[in-house]
């Protein structure tokens, strides 16, 4: 293996996102729905629009956008995910997300718009408990680890994105972590790889980067001179992606990654 280290994405790559938090949702759902069947994906799309409407139209809106923190994530996140910001962000988190539900739960046939102050509480909660890596992933950074040193390179809030590490064991296994929100930028910025690089005193061709998306974590990883493995769980055509590179090889999940380092 020709690689003095490795870098890895965090958000569907090493542990699902959307995934867990549609589960989240289904087991609160299934708390208040009494047997009543809900459709909680069509739930799930109608309270993350209006999750990102409320957020583009707030005053936190620009910060999100710089650390890579989603409407969503601000459902669930604890009370600080713009860490630094004064404004009265205290004030403003609840009622953005008891907003959300009720605009949510209003649009959904199946559901009791009655429902939003419990749901707003329930699935903060709720969610923090679906922080879990891809069943691969501790197996094969537990190998990896044993032979080289290895990064964790992910956008968003900081108090979010080591929350989700640190609840799904990850953390122990990296020996540098760039948050976006800590640095003021985000991937695809080559300065949020340059900065793992520095950490780990690794230059860029001599690292890969291991991520799920192209436009940030390969277009990112390609611009700091970094080779990038492409994470394609959903099989997506790549010829429909919009961006200027490919990544050097691309895998299902995690399972056969040793192999490929081994090939490039």
């Amino acid at each position: 293996m020709r690689f003095s280290t490795i870098l890895f994405d965090l958000d569907d790559t090493l542990m699902p996102e959307h995934a867990a938090d549609r589960a989240a949702l289904r087991a609160v759902v299934d708390t208040l729905s009494a047997g009543v069947d809900i459709d909680c994906d069509a739930l799930f799309e109608s309270v993350g629009a209006a999750s990102r409407e409320l957020l583009g139209s707030s005053p936190f809106h620009r910060h999100a956008v710089d650390v890579g923190l989603s409407a969503v994530e601000v459902l669930w996140s604890p009370s600080d995910p713009f860490e630094g910001l004064v404004g009265g962000l205290e004030e403003w988190v609840h009622p953005f997300r008891l907003k959300a539900w009720q605009i949510a739960l209003a649009n959904d046939g199946g559901a009791d718009p009655a429902w939003a102050e419990e749901i707003t509480t329930r699935y903060a909660a709720e969610r923090d408990l679906h922080h879990a890596p891809y069943p691969e992933s501790l197996e094969v950074l537990a190998e990896l680890q044993s032979l080289r040193p290895l990064g964790l390179v992910t956008n968003g809030a900081p108090v979010v994105q080591r929350r989700k590490a640190a609840a799904a064991g990850l953390l122990p296994f990296f020996d540098a972590l760039v948050v976006s929100g800590d640095i003021g930028s985000r991937k695809p910025e080559p300065v949020v790889f340059e900065r793992a690089l520095a950490m780990l005193g690794v230059p860029p061709e001599e690292a890969v980067m291991i991520g799920d998306r192209m436009n940030t974590d390969i277009e990112g990883a390609k611009s700091a001179g970094i080779t990038a493995i492409l994470v394609n769980r959903s099989g997506r055509n790549l010829d429909s992606q919009n961006t200027r590179v490919r990544p050097d090889a691309t895998i299902a999940d995690l399972t056969g990654l040793i192999e490929v380092l081994r090939s490039l």
